[in-house]
């Protein structure tokens, strides 16, 4: 069985749209299939329309946080709730196409986990930078080889999830841990290129420095310590991190 978490936050509008269309998808796909709409603390109509789709559609589970928790803490729900042995996720906000999951699909049986790189990237210009940064951080203290981290559309197998838990990130670092823990236990990736398209409805958290924040102890986060490149510029740069994220914290 195929599951496909979706991560959702104030994306009602996205995910009446789109559902019918990963619903498509992942029908053209052999198999069982389930999909898991994780609601990460909405407060727009996300779960009017998502307990609308359930009924509709057998195959769609509607899990709910009570408050706002996280990307990460969202996606550890989800796939909690997931029963299939391969297991994709992807975002509420419909910038990911459906069609590129059976892309993804096609690739599974030779490696552990498929993960999207976008061709092009269809947000604001700032949040691109932001991301190209972030990425570049990552690869600098950690030994992985993906340019696009946190692209939004991967598939797991299921021995990959349980091998690289307990999930220690609440945040938008989940993606990295995956990839880092993934790389050091002999994990076989790939990285394909996907599509990319502008945010319908309405728009992506802003960059704060309490985000950054936050962000910077999740990639330094002791736990992850271990898997640190094992030269001095990266342990340098991570042990920097640290003191700048406990900084971060202090402030007001």
């Amino acid at each position: 069985m195929l599951s496909l978490v979706i991560l959702a936050f104030n994306d009602g509008k996205s995910l009446q749209e789109n559902i019918p269309d990963w619903i498509k998808s992942m029908a053209s796909i052999p198999g069982e299939f389930e999909l898991i709409i994780a609601d990460d603390g909405s407060s727009d109509n996300t779960p009017q329309v998502a307990d609308e789709l359930s009924r509709q559609y057998r195959q769609i589970k509607y899990v709910r946080n009570s408050n706002n928790k996280g990307v990460g803490a969202n996606f550890r729900m989800g796939i909690e709730q997931a029963s299939g042995e391969f297991i994709a996720y992807t975002d509420g906000d419909g910038q990911y196409l459906p069609t590129d999951l059976d892309k993804l699909w096609r690739e599974m049986d030779s490696y552990d986990m498929i993960t999207g790189r976008r061709r092009r990237r269809a947000d604001p210009f700032s949040r691109t930078i932001a991301s190209i940064v972030y990425n570049r951080l990552v690869r600098t203290i950690y030994p992985i080889s993906v340019i696009d981290i946190n692209s939004g559309l991967k598939i797991f197998k299921r021995k990959f999830i349980d091998l690289c838990g307990p999930q220690i990130s609440d945040g938008p670092f989940f993606d990295a841990e995956y990839l880092i823990k993934g790389v050091a236990y002999g994990m076989r990736i790939k990285e394909i290129p996907i599509g990319h398209r502008k945010r319908k409805y309405g728009k992506a958290a802003g960059i704060s420095k309490k985000s950054i924040g936050l962000l910077f102890r999740e990639i330094c986060h002791r736990q992850m310590s271990p898997y640190v490149q094992r030269n001095y510029f990266a342990r340098l740069v991570f042990r920097l991190l640290t003191i700048q994220a406990s900084f971060s914290l202090s402030m007001p």
